[in-house]
């Protein structure tokens, strides 16, 4: 059966074929073209390469040997800190014969255990400090004026000043009277 294939099939065939060839013959130069090694090339590199199997047998052993007295050792730090163990429970406890003073005991910082239950207190702001301040001041304000006397708007004589003082406001106003008005010029 003599199928024939399709254009794009058939070149694409021809191109991988093509490819495939080029590259056994570049292969086929490089092989040629290397150099082979002089004898005294190749003794000099297995030279090379036994003395690079015995570094490695040593540093092998060496980790061995360090490995092996690494465990040595904790095994006798293990043993050591047991018999001290032992040591220790063997000991008689006796009561402290020793204790502080009252006076001491209150100089002595103890730490303050803060349960995280309780919430920090909220820091108050300027604002807010001083919007107390002013409520505080309002029922000694309300009281005067139940009095009928309203002291917050009446002038106050100082010094021959008469002084208007609101507390809303925050401002002072003066008036100079007429018998220091000759004083003041």
């Amino acid at each position: 059966m003599d199928t024939q294939l399709p254009r794009h099939q058939f070149r694409r065939k021809a191109k991988l074929k093509r490819r495939q060839q080029e590259r056994v013959r570049a292969a086929q130069e490089r092989a040629e073209e290397e150099p082979q090694p002089t004898p005294e090339e190749h003794a000099q590199y297995l030279q090379q390469q036994r003395q690079w199997e015995e570094r490695e047998k040593r540093e092998t052993m060496i980790q061995l040997a360090r490995l092996k007295a690494k465990t040595v050792e904790e095994k006798a730090r293990a043993i050591a800190e047991k018999t001290w163990r032992e040591a220790l429970l063997r000991m008689p406890m006796l009561p402290p014969t020793f204790e502080l003073s009252p006076a001491k005991k209150e100089r002595c910082h103890m730490p303050l255990f803060v349960s995280s239950k309780d919430p920090l207190p909220k820091r108050r702001r300027y604002k807010e400090r001083h919007l107390e301040q002013k409520q505080a001041q309002l029922p000694m304000e309300t009281a005067e004026t139940a009095n009928g006397v309203d002291r917050t708007e009446a002038p106050t004589m100082k010094d021959g000043v008469y002084r208007h003082t609101t507390h809303a406001t925050h401002t002072t106003h003066t008036t100079h009277t007429t018998e220091n008005s000759s004083e003041l010029l």
